[in-house]
């Protein structure tokens, strides 16, 4: 079969920009280095999608002189919507071992991923050390399960320095960004002082995927 897609060499000089019938349109205005909006606020059914890789931490030592190793990794979420400007978006998260007062975010999704019965519910309690979490995680994402989740638009900036970050919220909520002509919502704002800063989806809460 003739390859269709072949790479051709050419002399740029030789073309005639006449002979051309393709018109492109350009926008002046549009920045095409600047980040795509996220999706909007709401609740999507999403497949979730392992990160590549797994960290290794400790904590800081307590007064005590005591701290505690966990394990942390990323994740993304691709919303299952067809027929939407949403569909195929994807947004992310990062999820740690650390318990704090019984509670787990990592933890949580597993529930949600089971299923969110009182015998997943059961299951995961099971899980009673840092790397029994991790493995149920990872084996868990490895088969991109569909659950649902929540986000919101959430606009941060970093007040401090790369050594030495602090992280403000300069703007947060869909609706309380600034609204263009056509009724959407512009997801870059600027912030006095910082410049233009982009909304991220930031997720809210997760939930089984049932009727």
């Amino acid at each position: 079969m003739e390859d269709t897609n072949q790479v051709q060499t050419i002399d740029l000089d030789t073309l005639d920009a006449g002979l051309v019938q393709e018109h492109v349109e350009i926008n002046p205005e549009a920045n095409p280095m600047a980040a795509p909006p996220p999706p909007d606020d709401g609740i999507y059914r999403v497949k979730l999608i392992a990160g590549d890789s797994w960290d290794h931490k400790e904590t800081k030592k307590n007064k005590a002189g005591e701290s505690r190793a966990y394990l942390a990794t990323q994740f993304s979420a691709q919303i299952l919507a067809d027929g939407t400007q949403n569909n195929n978006k994807r947004v992310f998260g990062r999820v740690n071992t650390l318990t704090f007062d019984g509670k787990n975010e990592m933890a949580y999704i597993l529930i949600q991923v089971y299923g969110g019965t009182p015998e997943a519910k059961a299951r995961v309690t099971q899980l009673d050390n840092y790397v029994k979490l991790a493995q149920a995680f990872k084996a868990a994402l490895a088969g991109e399960p569909v659950i649902r989740l929540s986000t919101k638009w959430v606009a941060r900036y970093n007040a401090g320095t790369k050594e030495e970050p602090d992280y403000k919220t300069a703007k947060s909520g869909q609706k309380n960004f600034p609204q263009l002509a056509n009724g959407t919502f512009n997801h870059i704002i600027d912030v006095p002082k910082f410049g233009e800063v982009a909304a991220q989806a930031v997720i809210q809460d997760y939930f089984p995927d049932v009727a």
